[in-house]
C-alpha cells in the first residue's frame, strides 16, 4: 500500500511562507513523523485558481496583503461552495475576521505558526495524526470535542 503524500499549493509574492513550510516539513523529521510532501509554489492568484479546482486532497496556501485582499476574499467566496481547503497567510490582524467569514479554512498570522496549518494539510491528505492532535471523525465530534464543558 502506497503512503499518501500531503500536496501543498502555495501562492505568494514574498517566498517567506514556503519557507516556512519547508521548515516544519524538515522539524516534522526530526521528531521522528516525517511527512512525505510536495510544495508547489506560484506568484500569481490567476495561477492559483486553476490547479485548486477538484483537489480536495490539497492544502492551499495565499498570501494576503493589502493589495491583493479584496481579489483574495472574492476567491475565498467563489470556493466555499466547492469545499476547496484554502489557508491565508496574512500580516495584517486586521483583515483575519473578513477572511474566515468569506470561507478561509484557516488563517495564519505568522510564519511561526505554520505548523498549525501543517497538521490541518495531514488531515486533508488522510495521513496519520499524531497522538497529541487525532482527526476527528467526523464534524459533529470535532463541535463536541471543542465544547468548553464535557460530560464527566
Amino acid at each position: 500500500m502506497q503512503t499518501p503524500m500531503l500536496n501543498l499549493l502555495i501562492c505568494e509574492q514574498s517566498g517567506r511562507w514556503a519557507a516556512a513550510l519547508r521548515t516544519a516539513f524538515g522539524r516534522s523529521a526530526s521528531v521522528g513523523r516525517q511527512i512525505p510532501g510536495r510544495i508547489q509554489e506560484v506568484r500569481r492568484l490567476a495561477e492559483f485558481v486553476t490547479p485548486i479546482i477538484g483537489a480536495p486532497t490539497r492544502l492551499n496556501f495565499v498570501e494576503v496583503q493589502p493589495q491583493n485582499l479584496s481579489a483574495v476574499l472574492e476567491l475565498l467566496t467563489q470556493m466555499s461552495d466547492q469545499l476547496t481547503p484554502i489557508v491565508a497567510l496574512v500580516d495584517d490582524s486586521r483583515s483575519v475576521d473578513a477572511l474566515y467569514e468569506a470561507g478561509a479554512t484557516l488563517v495564519v498570522e505568522t510564519p511561526r505558526q505554520i505548523g498549525t496549518a501543517l497538521k490541518l494539510a495531514t488531515h486533508f491528505a488522510g495521513l496519520p495524526s499524531s497522538r497529541a492532535y487525532p482527526a476527528p471523525s467526523s464534524i459533529a465530534d470535532w463541535a463536541h470535542a471543542a465544547l468548553p464543558w464535557q460530560p464527566a
